[in-house]
């Protein structure tokens, strides 16, 4: 029996010599196949045999890949010899070169990083910048709140010329002042002078300060002073700044002084900086610095950059350095990244510097490379691993992700491994990869099934030259059917092939079929009797307790073709109505059924038979049927179906 699965129509093997007896573990046999190239090209063919149940050889010839041209036919030859009771198959798997193109996910390295990814690792910054304002300003008052309004300045200009005349005639005996003016004492004047002082402040400060320059009295002068000052500072700077110096009250001055500065730190900050040397309290002058940094900072940033070398106070420059940076990166980007290295603390350090690298790599994409690779050293230095990823995105993103893979392996494992647990699928894609390449596709898968004896007896050795065979359930001691077939008749023709092909569908759909024997005899000698009853006895008699049930068995006879396909059966009461209702409802009127009383009743056959098999477990019936059964094995199959349960 056969069965084949072609796949590609281009190729047959048939074989030429297929034994239809049954095969013996004693004998080699040479089984021959004619191969022909159906196809219309030259192909190349790979031939492989395979065996369940057989010792096989494969000349070399066959081994291998094989070349045939189109509708070529070569002729093939292997040896087989069997090693099982049953059933043993011989398997044939044609193959021949094709391109064959594979389509298959693969992981590969990114060729660019999507614009995705690099907006998420860009917004990984953790850099806050906050702006510089102009620092506010504490004004000094603008007017003495002591003076008077009884006083015209034009009165005042007049008492002063008039104590001023006074004053001159002590010194020149020519000068004669007004009468009234006379008598006054120094202390006197000095009283009145500082009357008008304080009275014409507010309407004239510089006339104000020349009648104070001619007070006499240190005291009263530098009391005056003190309350003047500021009022006098927020009009009058230069004057204000050379009447601090005439005070002796260092504490005071230095007071004064930082409130002068104060009110113009934001509006006059050269004049601001050049004042605040002279400031003793180290404090205050690191505050007033801060105040002129912040100032200069938005417009004249590389001069606040430079001054924060004034500022004593670590901390407070170096909250300033990092702000200045970022601000001075706008238009210096490399000079700003130099000045990073003056910043002491690390994560301020990596985070202006991945912020400073972000936002610069559009526009300097060269320099922002080689900056990320410097980051990135710091941040592995530092053990900073989530900026260090993200740092390995972006130079992906301004150099190539290979680029970045690379460094990767030559990390520490542990850090490798946690890198790529959240980098691989940034930096590798997964994409549907086509390959072509030649290979052995398969064309054609048949195999062939043999019945098969590894170690026969001379009974079984008998039906081999005989040229007869057995079903595979009886070679392989397997009785769980009740219906079986013997033919123990000679045909000019073989009638294996449709048999042994029913009962194998049968076997493949029920896992269980009839049993057959083929015994090519026709009873003329006692030699043949005693060879038939040898065979019964073997497989029936001698394991009838492992029969499950009685057994029918069918002495088969095949006969010419009539008007159609037809079973004769002989006349058994008990039996004729089941198998006539079988052949019914199997062929409906398809198959003609006849029972008969005359030729086919009885007979020396079915007498031999029931004279060897045990009426109590074994029933045998004539049954004829015509070609049709064996030239069509489907008939066949469909009858003997309905027998297995």
């Amino acid at each position: 029996m056969s069965q084949s699965n072609n796949q590609l129509d281009i190729f047959q093997i048939v074989p030429t010599n297929y034994p239809n007896t049954l095969l013996l573990g004693t004998k080699s046999y040479e089984i021959n196949f004619q191969a022909t190239n159906l196809s219309q090209t030259a192909e190349k063919f790979v031939i492989e045999f395979s065996s369940e149940g057989f010792d096989i050889e494969v000349p070399t010839e066959y081994q291998g890949i094989f070349k045939m041209e189109p509708n070529q036919t070569k002729n093939l030859s292997i040896t087989i010899s069997p090693t099982i009771n049953g059933q043993a198959k011989l398997v044939i798997d044609v193959m021949c070169e094709r391109n064959v193109t594979h389509t298959k996910k693969v992981w590969k390295i990114r060729n660019e990083i999507p614009t995705q990814i690099i907006d998420e690792a860009k917004s990984q910054t953790h850099y806050i910048y906050i702006p510089f304002q102009s620092p506010l300003e504490e004004p000094v008052p603008t007017e003495y709140d002591e003076a008077s309004a009884n006083i015209s300045l034009e009165e005042a200009r007049a008492q002063f010329d008039s104590l001023n005349q006074l004053l001159e005639s002590s010194q020149e005996s020519e000068s004669v002042p007004e009468k009234e003016l006379v008598d006054l004492s120094s202390d006197e004047i000095d009283q009145k002078l500082a009357k008008i002082a304080r009275n014409v402040f507010n309407s004239d400060k510089e006339f104000a300060m020349d009648v104070l320059d001619k007070i006499s009295k240190i005291e009263l002068k530098q009391e005056l002073l003190n309350k003047l000052i500021l009022p006098l500072a927020s009009t009058h700077l230069d004057i204000a700044l050379k009447k601090l110096e005439l005070l002796d009250d260092e504490s005071y001055k230095q007071a004064t002084l930082y409130k002068i500065i104060n009110s113009i730190v934001a509006s006059n900050s050269d004049m601001a900086l050049h004042l605040c040397d002279n400031l003793s309290n180290i404090d205050q002058k690191d505050e007033i610095l801060g105040k002129i940094i912040s100032n200069l900072a938005n417009s004249e940033t590389k001069r606040a950059i430079d001054l924060l070398s004034s500022i004593n106070d670590v901390s407070k420059k170096q909250h300033l350095l990092h702000r200045l940076i970022y601000r001075y990166a706008e238009s210096h980007l490399d000079e700003s990244v130099e000045l990073l290295e003056e910043i002491t603390n690390s994560e301020t350090y990596l985070n202006l510097f991945y912020t400073l690298i972000v936002d610069k790599m559009g526009q300097a994409p060269e320099n922002c490379k080689n900056y990320i690779e410097r980051f990135n050293k710091k941040a592995k230095e530092f053990n900073e691993i989530d900026l260090l990823k993200n740092g390995l995105v972006i130079l992906a993103a301004l150099d190539a992700p290979k680029t970045v893979i690379d460094y990767i392996s030559k990390l520490p494992e542990d850090l490798r491994n946690e890198i790529n647990e959240t980098l691989y699928n940034k930096l590798w894609v997964e994409v549907e990869e086509t390959i072509t390449k030649l290979e052995n596709v398969p064309v054609i898968s048949v195999y062939y099934t043999f019945n098969t004896a590894a170690n026969p007896t001379k009974p079984i050795e008998m039906v081999h030259d005989l040229g007869g065979n057995i079903s595979e359930n009886l070679l392989a001691s397997d009785f769980s059917s009740f219906i079986g077939v013997i033919c123990p008749f000679t045909f000019n023709f073989p009638i294996f092939p449709p048999i042994e092909q029913a009962y194998s569908q049968i076997k493949m759909e029920k896992k269980k079929s009839f049993y057959y024997m083929i015994v090519p005899t026709d009873f003329k000698t006692e030699e043949e009797f005693l060879f038939i009853q040898t065979l019964l006895n073997m497989w029936f008699v001698s394991n009838e307790d492992q029969l499950k049930s009685n057994v029918y068995i069918f002495n088969l006879d095949f006969i010419p073709y009539l008007a159609k396909p037809t079973i004769i059966m002989e006349s058994v009461p008990e039996d004729n109505l089941v198998i006539k209702s079988i052949v019914k409802r199997v062929f409906n009127d398809s198959v003609s059924f006849i029972i008969d009383q005359g030729l086919f009743k009885g007979g020396m056959v079915k007498d031999i038979l029931q004279k060897i098999l045990p009426p109590h477990k074994f029933k045998v019936i004539n049954l004829v049927m015509t070609y049709d059964f064996l030239n069509n094995y489907v008939l066949f199959k469909n009858f003997m179906n309905e027998f297995i349960k």
